[in-house]
């Protein structure tokens, strides 16, 4: 019964699982295996809050299992405690695998954690001593830590590899069309997302749709797709705030002020302040520069902002170059204007004002925008405003 809802949740068929997890069926299963499934189809069904519900459940009455461990630090994960995580795997005594599925789950845990700490070496280890390497979850894995280390062509590839093993994965199967999304191969990309949102009983395919949608400018047709995830799915906060809030930009665009106001309120308390903007008249001028979108890779804000924004006076320079010369776990900004002198090219320094900077943007000149926090900086490129939203 269990492999049964494990394949159900493979592929993607949650309401099946829950209604095989809600049968008489499960009679003589282990009470800590059907809440970990039960957790993992909340959490694919866009309710996760009810999935940390779960999690903690497991955690106070069943830690002396593995799938309580594999869930405690996707719940400590999600929160970002990660001296927990590393205080739970290091200081902690994980129970026995009772089966070879917990081992994987597990070591799939390992793999994950010391990825997203950036532990890409030790993260290649467990995965490559993995006594399945053909269970779903590694190929999973695997995609995700050549994601992490900026490999996107053959992360692109492995999971193509894992799609030839496992077709119907749900999992490889987003992967696939989110990396298309970051390579910026439109049609492929849309495709992958249309053909997973069709009837798909999860919302994370339509989200992906969505922001696919928005990047590639399709605005009317990523309207649609928001508005219909809105009523299809019963999404709980955050997911539904953060949807209306999205919306918010979009139809503001398409010229409908009426639904911008309707999807304001409808975003709860992180929309105040736009809130606020809205109701206070002004002329609504809204500028949005033709700026190239440049991804940027791990650290590499500064030299990403700088390449997207040379490129639109005229310039190319790959963010890569940028980065080989000044990027060191991240970019001092005494680097940035070296590099500038160096390449001729003219850099001013200023403080942000909202009139001043509304007037660049109206002469047609984009500038960076350093945002700076207690012990780190992030570097982006302001490319418009919209003043009936006070936003850049």
């Amino acid at each position: 019964m269990l492999d049964r809802i494990r394949k159900l949740i493979l592929e993607g068929r949650l309401q099946e699982a829950q209604e095989v997890l809600d049968s008489q069926d499960t009679e003589g299963v282990h009470a800590c295996e059907l809440l970990d499934e039960q957790a993992r189809i909340f959490s694919w069904s866009g309710r996760p809050t009810e999935a940390s519900w779960i999690r903690r459940r497991l955690w106070r009455e069943h830690r002396d299992r593995v799938p309580a461990w594999v869930q405690r630090l996707v719940e400590l994960g999600g929160r970002g405690r990660w001296i927990q995580a590393e205080e739970l795997i290091f200081a902690g005594e994980p129970p026995l695998a009772r089966h070879e599925e917990e081992q994987s789950r597990w070591l799939s845990s390992l793999a994950n954690h010391c990825i997203e700490l950036r532990d890409f070496r030790e993260a290649r280890r467990i995965l490559d001593e993995h006594p399945d390497p053909g269970h779903p979850w590694v190929h999973v894995d695997r995609v995700q830590l050549l994601h992490a280390e900026d490999q996107l062509d053959q992360a692109l590839e492995a999971c193509r590899k894992g799609l030839e093993e496992h077709p119907v994965s749900l999992a490889l199967r987003l992967r696939e069309a989110d990396l298309l999304h970051l390579l910026q191969e439109k049609e492929p990309c849309l495709q992958r997302y249309r053909d997973l949102a069709e009837g798909a009983q999860t919302p994370f395919p339509a989200f992906g749709l969505g922001s696919a949608l928005m990047f590639f400018q399709e605005k009317e047709e990523a309207l649609a797709v928001y508005e219909g995830l809105l009523e299809t799915f019963p999404l709980r906060r955050p997911y539904s705030e953060a949807i209306h809030l999205i919306l918010v930009p979009i139809c503001r665009e398409l010229a409908d002020d009426t639904a911008v106001e309707q999807h304001l309120q409808a975003s709860g308390r992180r929309a105040e302040r736009f809130r606020e903007a809205w109701a206070k008249p002004s002329p609504g001028e809204r500028i949005e520069l033709p700026v190239p979108f440049v991804r940027q890779s791990h650290m590499t804000c500064a030299p990403a902002t700088l390449s997207a924004l040379l490129s639109f006076f005229g310039e190319t320079v790959s963010q890569d170059g940028i980065a080989e010369a000044i990027t060191y776990q991240g970019t001092a900004s005494w680097a940035q204007r070296q590099w500038c002198r160096d390449h001729g090219i003219l850099r001013r320094a200023f403080e942000f004002d909202r009139e001043k900077c509304r007037e660049l943007i109206r002469r047609g000149l984009p500038f960076s925008l350093s945002l700076r926090g207690v012990d780190s900086a992030h570097l982006v490129a302001v490319v418009g405003f919209d003043e009936a939203l006070d936003t850049w």
